[in-house]
């Protein structure tokens, strides 16, 4: 059994997955009401499993999300000079680029698997931070031509060393 096969059958059976939260966070446009009617139109979906019936169809009207998105916006416009960090801070959240990771291809294929991928990316990591064969690096000329009493600055001589502490704790208390 290679160690990456015993790692990965090690992962299985002692690190534990983590759990889908029951609770979701809400979306920030979304208010408290609104949550509840989109759980209500939930509900009676599973409840009646019929998008035509008429209870549904009267929680889906009532749980127009683009309504809801519409005042959330509008309310913030209004408000914006009284609070214009939420505004500012909407609109950033709005305007970040989240690009999607892009296909990884080892061998003319197309890696999927989030093993391969690991795998293919520690390959990858360990080419480029190995030590390289160092004996043909071309040597520099020195800059400084002269012997050391010629030097401004001796770092030994520049700052003498700490000889004593302050009494107490580190923030000198």
């Amino acid at each position: 059994m290679s160690s990456a096969a015993k790692l990965r059958d090690l992962e299985a059976r002692y690190i534990p997955r983590k759990k889908p939260s029951k609770y979701t966070k809400k979306a920030a446009w979304m208010s408290y009401k609104a949550v509840k009617l989109v759980h209500k139109k939930h509900r009676l979906y599973i409840k009646y499993k019929n998008e035509h019936h008429l209870a549904y169809t009267k929680a889906a009207r009532e749980t127009d999300i683009e309504i809801w998105h519409k005042s959330f916006e509008k309310k913030l416009a209004e408000q914006i000079d009284m609070d214009h960090k939420s505004f500012y801070a909407y609109v950033r959240n709005l305007s970040h680029a989240k690009p999607p990771i892009a296909t990884l291809f080892c061998d003319n294929q197309v890696l999927i698997e989030q093993d391969q991928m690991a795998e293919e990316f520690n390959k990858y990591f360990t080419s480029v931070f190995t030590i390289k064969n160092t004996a043909n690096i071309p040597t520099t000329m020195p800059l400084f031509h002269g012997d050391d009493n010629d030097r401004l600055c001796n770092m030994n001589t520049a700052r003498p060393p700490v000889k004593y502490r302050r009494s107490g704790n580190p923030t000198g208390n």
